[in-house]
Protein backbone atom coordinates (compact mmCIF):
# COMPACT_ATOMS: atom_id res chain seq x y z
CA UNK A 1 0.00 0.00 0.00
CA UNK A 2 1.19 3.66 -0.52
CA UNK A 3 1.20 6.73 1.60
CA UNK A 4 1.04 9.99 1.32
CA UNK A 5 1.99 13.66 3.34
CA UNK A 6 -1.51 14.18 4.05
CA UNK A 7 -3.22 12.37 7.08
CA UNK A 8 -6.43 12.19 8.58
CA UNK A 9 -7.21 14.75 11.88
CA UNK A 10 -6.61 13.17 15.14
CA UNK A 11 -5.42 9.85 13.48
CA UNK A 12 -1.77 8.56 12.99
CA UNK A 13 -1.57 6.37 9.86
CA UNK A 14 -1.48 7.81 6.80
CA UNK A 15 -3.85 8.00 3.43
CA UNK A 16 -2.94 5.22 1.27
CA UNK A 17 -2.79 7.14 -2.04
CA UNK A 18 0.20 8.95 -3.43
CA UNK A 19 -0.40 12.59 -4.57
CA UNK A 20 0.53 12.21 -8.37
CA UNK A 21 -0.65 8.63 -8.25
CA UNK A 22 -2.43 7.42 -11.61
CA UNK A 23 -5.25 5.93 -9.71
CA UNK A 24 -7.12 8.61 -7.43
CA UNK A 25 -8.59 7.16 -4.69
CA UNK A 26 -12.77 6.23 -4.87
CA UNK A 27 -14.94 7.44 -2.44
CA UNK A 28 -18.33 5.21 -2.67
CA UNK A 29 -21.62 7.07 -2.94
CA UNK A 30 -24.55 4.66 -2.57
CA UNK A 31 -28.22 5.38 -2.64
CA UNK A 32 -28.31 7.23 1.04
CA UNK A 33 -26.03 9.82 -0.41
CA UNK A 34 -28.13 10.46 -3.44
CA UNK A 35 -29.48 14.04 -4.40
CA UNK A 36 -33.25 13.44 -5.13
CA UNK A 37 -32.90 14.91 -8.88
CA UNK A 38 -30.08 12.38 -9.88
CA UNK A 39 -31.88 9.67 -8.14
CA UNK A 40 -34.91 10.35 -10.72
CA UNK A 41 -32.87 11.08 -13.52
CA UNK A 42 -31.27 7.28 -12.51
CA UNK A 43 -28.01 8.79 -12.96
CA UNK A 44 -24.55 6.67 -11.91
CA UNK A 45 -21.11 6.94 -12.76
CA UNK A 46 -17.39 8.95 -11.66
CA UNK A 47 -17.18 12.11 -10.90
CA UNK A 48 -13.17 13.23 -10.15
CA UNK A 49 -12.77 16.08 -8.02
CA UNK A 50 -9.47 17.79 -6.90
CA UNK A 51 -8.83 18.79 -3.26
CA UNK A 52 -6.07 21.69 -2.70
CA UNK A 53 -5.24 21.66 1.11
CA UNK A 54 -3.76 24.81 2.16
CA UNK A 55 -1.24 25.49 4.75
CA UNK A 56 -3.74 26.51 7.23
CA UNK A 57 -5.98 23.82 6.63
CA UNK A 58 -8.03 25.46 4.19
CA UNK A 59 -10.32 22.83 1.85
CA UNK A 60 -10.70 23.88 -1.94
CA UNK A 61 -12.60 21.46 -4.33
CA UNK A 62 -13.07 21.23 -7.76
CA UNK A 63 -14.80 19.00 -10.28
CA UNK A 64 -13.97 18.36 -13.98
CA UNK A 65 -16.30 18.61 -16.42
CA UNK A 66 -19.02 16.37 -16.99
CA UNK A 67 -22.04 17.31 -18.45
CA UNK A 68 -23.55 13.66 -18.25
CA UNK A 69 -23.34 14.40 -14.66
CA UNK A 70 -23.86 17.88 -13.98
CA UNK A 71 -26.50 17.51 -11.56
CA UNK A 72 -23.89 15.54 -9.07
CA UNK A 73 -21.03 17.95 -9.46
CA UNK A 74 -21.83 20.20 -6.72
CA UNK A 75 -22.91 17.49 -4.45
CA UNK A 76 -19.74 15.11 -4.97
CA UNK A 77 -17.85 18.31 -3.66
CA UNK A 78 -20.23 19.03 -0.76
CA UNK A 79 -20.00 15.19 0.39
CA UNK A 80 -16.29 15.95 1.45
CA UNK A 81 -16.39 19.06 2.45
CA UNK A 82 -19.10 18.55 5.12
CA UNK A 83 -16.46 15.84 6.76
CA UNK A 84 -13.63 18.02 6.31
CA UNK A 85 -11.11 15.56 8.48
CA UNK A 86 -7.89 16.73 6.26
CA UNK A 87 -4.64 18.08 7.44
CA UNK A 88 -1.90 19.47 5.29
CA UNK A 89 1.25 17.82 4.96
CA UNK A 90 3.86 19.04 6.74
CA UNK A 91 7.56 19.39 5.25
CA UNK A 92 10.35 20.63 7.59
CA UNK A 93 8.31 20.81 10.44
CA UNK A 94 5.90 23.03 8.80
CA UNK A 95 2.48 22.16 6.85
CA UNK A 96 2.46 22.80 3.43
CA UNK A 97 -0.32 23.41 0.85
CA UNK A 98 -1.01 19.67 -1.16
CA UNK A 99 -3.36 18.47 -3.81
CA UNK A 100 -5.11 15.37 -4.07
CA UNK A 101 -7.24 13.56 -6.93
CA UNK A 102 -10.16 11.21 -5.68
CA UNK A 103 -13.60 9.86 -7.73
CA UNK A 104 -16.80 9.88 -5.94
CA UNK A 105 -18.19 6.53 -7.44
CA UNK A 106 -22.00 7.43 -7.51
CA UNK A 107 -24.21 3.98 -7.81
CA UNK A 108 -27.49 4.19 -6.22
CA UNK A 109 -28.16 0.85 -6.56
CA UNK A 110 -25.63 0.36 -3.84
CA UNK A 111 -26.05 0.21 0.41
CA UNK A 112 -23.42 0.80 2.86
CA UNK A 113 -25.53 1.33 5.07
CA UNK A 114 -23.42 -1.43 7.55
CA UNK A 115 -21.14 1.42 7.82
CA UNK A 116 -22.92 3.25 9.88
CA UNK A 117 -23.47 6.30 7.94
CA UNK A 118 -19.86 6.61 7.03
CA UNK A 119 -18.06 6.87 3.65
CA UNK A 120 -16.00 3.90 2.35
CA UNK A 121 -12.64 5.43 0.92
CA UNK A 122 -10.39 2.75 -1.18
CA UNK A 123 -12.18 -0.30 -0.05
CA UNK A 124 -10.95 -2.31 -2.75
CA UNK A 125 -7.32 -2.23 -1.41
CA UNK A 126 -8.79 -2.89 2.02
CA UNK A 127 -8.12 -6.59 1.58
CA UNK A 128 -7.43 -8.64 -1.56
CA UNK A 129 -6.42 -11.77 -2.56
CA UNK A 130 -2.66 -10.56 -1.96
CA UNK A 131 -3.32 -10.99 1.94
CA UNK A 132 -4.24 -14.94 1.71
CA UNK A 133 -2.37 -16.12 4.10
CA UNK A 134 0.55 -18.93 3.20
CA UNK A 135 -0.37 -21.11 5.43
CA UNK A 136 -4.36 -21.31 4.59
CA UNK A 137 -3.34 -21.83 1.09
CA UNK A 138 -1.27 -25.05 1.92
CA UNK A 139 -4.57 -26.39 3.11
CA UNK A 140 -6.87 -23.83 -0.04
CA UNK A 141 -8.85 -23.07 2.70
CA UNK A 142 -12.18 -20.93 2.14
CA UNK A 143 -14.66 -20.04 4.29
CA UNK A 144 -17.28 -16.77 5.49
CA UNK A 145 -16.08 -14.63 7.72
CA UNK A 146 -17.79 -11.55 9.45
CA UNK A 147 -15.91 -8.23 11.14
CA UNK A 148 -17.42 -5.22 13.31
CA UNK A 149 -15.66 -2.66 14.27
CA UNK A 150 -15.82 1.07 15.11
CA UNK A 151 -15.50 4.04 13.04
CA UNK A 152 -13.70 6.90 14.60
CA UNK A 153 -15.24 10.92 13.85
CA UNK A 154 -12.42 10.96 11.76
CA UNK A 155 -12.82 8.09 9.73
CA UNK A 156 -10.64 5.16 11.09
CA UNK A 157 -11.26 1.95 12.02
CA UNK A 158 -10.97 0.30 15.89
CA UNK A 159 -12.05 -2.37 17.82
CA UNK A 160 -11.98 -4.74 15.31
CA UNK A 161 -13.30 -7.98 16.16
CA UNK A 162 -14.53 -11.08 14.24
CA UNK A 163 -18.48 -11.73 15.12
CA UNK A 164 -18.70 -14.66 13.11
CA UNK A 165 -16.92 -16.93 10.97
CA UNK A 166 -16.84 -20.39 9.37
CA UNK A 167 -13.45 -20.79 8.68
CA UNK A 168 -10.35 -21.82 10.66
CA UNK A 169 -8.31 -19.01 12.76
CA UNK A 170 -4.92 -19.58 10.11
CA UNK A 171 -7.61 -17.74 7.56
CA UNK A 172 -10.10 -15.57 9.37
CA UNK A 173 -6.93 -14.27 12.39
CA UNK A 174 -5.79 -12.03 10.18
CA UNK A 175 -8.67 -9.89 8.97
CA UNK A 176 -9.00 -7.42 11.44
CA UNK A 177 -5.19 -6.39 11.62
CA UNK A 178 -5.77 -6.02 7.93
CA UNK A 179 -8.71 -3.46 8.35
CA UNK A 180 -7.77 -1.38 11.34
CA UNK A 181 -4.21 -0.53 9.48
CA UNK A 182 -6.19 -0.16 5.50
CA UNK A 183 -9.52 0.94 6.23
CA UNK A 184 -10.81 4.33 5.55
CA UNK A 185 -13.91 6.61 5.66
CA UNK A 186 -15.43 10.07 5.90
CA UNK A 187 -17.08 9.58 9.02
CA UNK A 188 -20.85 9.63 9.11
CA UNK A 189 -22.58 13.06 10.04
CA UNK A 190 -24.69 13.50 13.56
CA UNK A 191 -27.76 15.58 13.84
CA UNK A 192 -25.66 18.86 14.24
CA UNK A 193 -23.90 18.51 10.65
CA UNK A 194 -20.55 17.38 12.71
CA UNK A 195 -18.60 13.96 12.32
CA UNK A 196 -19.50 11.71 14.85
CA UNK A 197 -17.97 8.22 15.52
CA UNK A 198 -20.69 5.22 14.20
CA UNK A 199 -20.04 1.28 14.08
CA UNK A 200 -19.19 -0.71 10.86
CA UNK A 201 -19.37 -4.04 9.82
CA UNK A 202 -17.30 -6.29 6.95
CA UNK A 203 -18.65 -9.00 5.48
CA UNK A 204 -15.72 -11.44 3.76
CA UNK A 205 -15.78 -15.04 1.55
CA UNK A 206 -12.73 -15.86 0.70
CA UNK A 207 -12.82 -18.59 -2.37
CA UNK A 208 -9.67 -20.59 -3.36
CA UNK A 209 -7.89 -19.85 -6.79
CA UNK A 210 -6.49 -21.78 -8.86
CA UNK A 211 -4.54 -19.43 -10.81
CA UNK A 212 -0.44 -19.35 -10.37
CA UNK A 213 2.42 -16.56 -11.10
CA UNK A 214 1.02 -13.54 -12.28
CA UNK A 215 -2.21 -14.70 -13.10
CA UNK A 216 -2.92 -14.57 -8.98
CA UNK A 217 -2.82 -11.02 -8.93
CA UNK A 218 -6.57 -11.44 -11.19
CA UNK A 219 -7.98 -13.44 -8.40
CA UNK A 220 -11.13 -11.69 -6.72
CA UNK A 221 -10.44 -10.90 -3.44
CA UNK A 222 -12.88 -11.58 -0.61
CA UNK A 223 -14.86 -8.51 0.15
CA UNK A 224 -18.44 -9.62 -0.22
CA UNK A 225 -20.06 -6.03 -0.97
CA UNK A 226 -22.01 -5.96 1.98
Amino acid sequence: MRAIGATLLGASMPFLLAAADPEPLIIDAGSALYPAEALEQKLHGDVPITLKISETGELRCSVAPNEALAVLRRPSCALVAARNIFEPPVKDGKPIAQEYSFIIRWNPARDDGQFGGAIPMGRAHWITFADYPAIAGHHMMTGKIELSFDITAFGRAQNCRITRTGTTNALAGGMCPLILKRAMFLPALGADGRPQATKGTLKLDWKWCEATGEARRHCPGPDAGA
